[in-house]
């Protein structure tokens, strides 16, 4: 997904930044797989995704900072 400063955030199991020439400036893990994410006006995001524990799956929502910290 474009983001708000010309560079791009992928969701496939972490989050991941690029640049606009495909270089990696951050990745995160957060012990679920994260399915998608949309910027939010303060530069962070709103990530969803999925766990599974004990046969179950459940679904997670999150917002994160710019650098995809958790908050």
């Amino acid at each position: 997904m474009k983001e708000l400063d010309d560079g791009y955030i992928i969701a496939n199991g972490g989050l991941f930044k690029i640049d606009t020439t495909g270089n990696m400036l951050w990745e995160m893990g957060y012990g679920y797989s994260v399915t998608s994410a949309f910027q939010t006006t303060d530069r962070g995001y709103l990530i969803t995704g999925q766990t599974s524990e004990f046969g179950a799956t459940d679904a997670i929502m999150a917002k994160t900072d710019s650098l995809g910290q958790l908050l």
